[in-house]
């Protein structure tokens, strides 16, 4: 993501790149999506260029040919010091490499490479990749956008082609006529210093369908948010949360972009969930780190296509990332 940044996605980010050392790692998806082998890293070094690659051992998975995540997505994130690009590639039925592009602005750049597996349903991806200490797993519920939302664009470096689509990797999904969709996001991280994991399930349920129109429309949406958290050598905690909002359904762009809002919030910013959160008394039900869960892992501003109702997604700078024609580079200049 390029632009704003959050905190969050900002430690996150760096904890992952502090993987990596000096510049080049190259993409094994242009080799035919090869993966499988030894779980260990493997570092080449030609002059002042640091290639690591790391392979995991694949899984045996069915996933249609036809997937809408093959490819290549990116996903920029810029602060401080911090010039960093997540890519993921898929390469069906069950290839998968995780690369972190570093362009940080206050020392060496680098790429690394994980090769991992994964595994997919029409709204729902699992992914598994080894890092130099541990694994790094995430399942999340997606959705693929023929049309530009509000988000950055992709980044621009000489060799980036650049796709037409967007991958959103915090969407609710709707199945059958029920009007309740749905989101899964759970993250995990395996460490020499133990097991960090966090998990999100969420209901959001309207009183009717979003009109196609977009002309705006009262709605009520009322949300349950079952949260966890697994601390390294910690204890785990877990809750649940329910909340009802009056809300107003109305489009921004008529022909790609419409918003559920609940009545006194606003589009962008504010901490007006922040607020809720706290005055029902999340912060002092449950420990810090599964408060602050509850607080990033939703936020009541809904985004959906007038064109395509089955899906719900935050708009939000990390929950994009965007297609490219072009593998992730084999350098960070």
């Amino acid at each position: 993501m390029i632009g704003v940044m959050t905190h969050a996605r900002s430690t996150f980010l760096a904890s992952l790149l502090v993987f990596t050392a000096g510049c080049g790692a190259r993409n094994p998806l242009d080799d035919g999506g090869s993966t499988g082998g030894s779980t260990g890293p493997t570092t080449i070094t030609t002059g002042s260029t640091t290639t690591t690659t790391i392979t995991a051992t694949t899984t045996t998975t069915t996933v249609p040919e036809a997937t809408p995540l093959a490819g290549h997505w990116v996903q920029q994130t810029i602060g401080g010091c911090i010039n960093g690009e997540e890519w993921l590639s898929f390469s069906p039925p069950n290839g998968f490499v995780h690369t972190l592009v570093d362009r940080n602005f206050c020392g060496p750049h680098s790429v690394a490479a994980h090769f991992g597996d994964f595994s997919a349903t029409p709204s729902t991806v699992e992914l598994k990749w080894p890092i130099p200490d541990g694994a790094e797993g995430r399942f999340f519920t997606f959705t693929v956008r023929d049309a530009p939302f509000w988000s950055p664009p992709p980044p621009s470096y000489p060799g980036y082609v650049s796709g037409d689509r967007w991958l959103n990797v915090a969407s609710y999904r709707r199945s059958g006529d029920a009007l309740v969709w749905h989101r899964n996001d759970r993250r995990e991280s395996a460490t020499e210093s133990g097991i960090y994991a966090t998990s999100l399930s969420i209901d959001v349920a309207l009183d009717a369908s979003p009109d196609p129109s977009g002309v705006s429309a009262p709605c009520t949406m009322n949300v349950t948010i079952a949260a966890s958290v697994v601390p390294p050598g910690g204890k785990p905690s877990s809750g649940t949360e329910s909340f009802a909002f009056s809300c107003t359904a109305t489009a921004v762009d008529s022909k790609v972009f419409a918003v559920i809002i609940p009545d006194g919030f606003e589009l962008w910013g504010g901490t007006q969930w922040y607020d809720l959160l706290k005055s029902k008394g999340v912060y002092d039900t449950y420990d810090s780190l599964l408060a602050s869960l509850f607080e990033s892992g939703f936020k009541p501003v809904l985004s959906y296509d007038p064109n395509d109702t089955s899906a719900l997604f935050h708009d939000s700078p990390e929950a994009w990332y965007f297609e490219m024609l072009s593998p992730p580079p084999d350098h960070a200049d």
